[in-house]
């Protein structure tokens, strides 16, 4: 079989900085999109040891009044708890921000939602892991709302966990 040459780079100066700057567009969605899951599978963490097999990362969606809610983590009741209602209903949601987050209007109706969901029953506990922190505007409004925080790194693990003797 025949081996293709490799491809060539255009010649023309503009269309190589248009391939040049298409190809950092790409490169960097990847990365973002890489390390935003790469963020939720880690806060996992948080949930107790004995049942983060349960974890759903990245697909349970509750509708609330707001719109959908699409949680980048989701621990079910365990079975048999009398939280009632729907399998689901009594559940833990955990979301994660790899970045410094501020309180941005699609931030707002996150955290809105979060609250419905935890009104209604749901969800029996938010949480938001900020990785890199967050304005104190974002923390107020999570704090009025229920919604606990886990601000950074060093203070991300769960609370079954006992320290690493080493």
């Amino acid at each position: 079989m025949p081996v293709s040459p490799p491809p060539t780079l255009p010649d023309d100066p503009v269309a190589l900085a248009d391939l040049s700057r298409r190809f950092a567009t790409h490169a960097r969605m990847i990365r973002v999109r890489t390390r935003g899951r790469l963020g939720e599978i880690m806060a996992a963490v948080v949930f107790p040891r004995t049942r983060r097999d349960g974890v759903l990362y990245d697909q349970k969606t509750f509708p609330t009044p707001y719109g959908l809610r699409r949680l980048d983590n989701f621990l079910p009741a365990p079975a048999g708890d009398s939280s009632g209602g729907e399998a689901l209903a009594g559940g833990e949601a955990l979301e994660a921000k790899m970045t410094f987050v501020v309180a941005s209007r699609r931030i707002r109706t996150q955290i809105a939602k979060d609250a419905y969901l935890l009104r209604q029953g749901v969800v029996r506990r938010v949480t938001w892991v900020l990785y890199k922190g967050g304005s104190r505007r974002l923390k107020a409004l999570l704090a009025a709302n229920r919604i606990a925080i886990i601000d950074g790194w060093e203070n991300l693990h769960a609370a079954d966990d006992a320290p690493d003797p080493c």
